[in-house]
């Protein structure tokens, strides 16, 4: 229930206060598990993924989030009710990436942002591998997204909102295959980016 109404409510938001644009929503499958690979410029990115996918095809998403803003208690309890779970950034985190394996191998949807940080300058930064591992060992296909100007709206040291127009991009799906090893995983990796950059034009 508070999935709905936050995912619902923040859908409607951007759609009056930011003149959402959403283009290839066509190439995202409507049912079964596959992983969302987007850029991260902005605070705003999560809420907009969330919006779009809920208010329009009704499909909830899991996120990722720093460890850190579980350890406020009540508001860990509402990151927990709008599916995400936390992650520790500055290490090789196995226990998010066996929960990020686990949740797409039960049919759900994962969002990651392969960046792992919100981009200080808006340009898209190198992508960390652990993208790499949860799509060959989930099994399950790739879509590259790109959030255009969230980073004008709450960007990196934005004092405030500026309501501005935010566009969406959403890719083709890439499949990737169980029999890839671990040295091809930032291969992979630079190929997932290489996708998310060329949804910037």
């Amino acid at each position: 229930m508070i999935y709905t109404i936050i995912a619902g409510s923040f859908y409607i938001i951007f759609r009056l206060f930011f003149s959402l644009k959403i283009e290839g929503l066509e190439n995202v499958p409507s049912q079964g598990a596959f992983i969302l690979a987007s850029n991260h410029s902005s605070f705003l990115d999560p809420p907009i993924l969330g919006g779009i996918f809920y208010g329009r095809r009704r499909q909830k998403l899991n996120f990722l989030a720093k460890e850190e803003l579980f350890q406020n208690k009540i508001f860990g309890w509402f990151l927990i009710r709008l599916k995400a779970f936390p992650v520790k950034r500055q290490s090789a985190d196995i226990g998010a990436i066996r929960e990020s394996i686990r949740r797409v191998k039960k049919g759900e949807i994962l969002a990651i942002f392969p960046e792992g940080e919100r981009s200080p300058t808006g340009e898209l930064m190198e992508g960390f591998p652990g993208i790499a591992l949860v799509a060959t060992k989930a099994g399950v296909p790739v879509i590259p997204v790109f959030i255009k100007d969230a980073d004008r709206a709450w960007g990196v040291g934005s004092k405030r909102i500026k309501f501005c127009r935010i566009t969406c991009k959403i890719g083709k799906p890439i499949i990737f295959h169980h029999e890839h090893k671990s040295h091809a995983y930032p291969e992979i990796t630079n190929s997932i980016m290489a996708a998310i950059r060329e949804l910037q034009a």
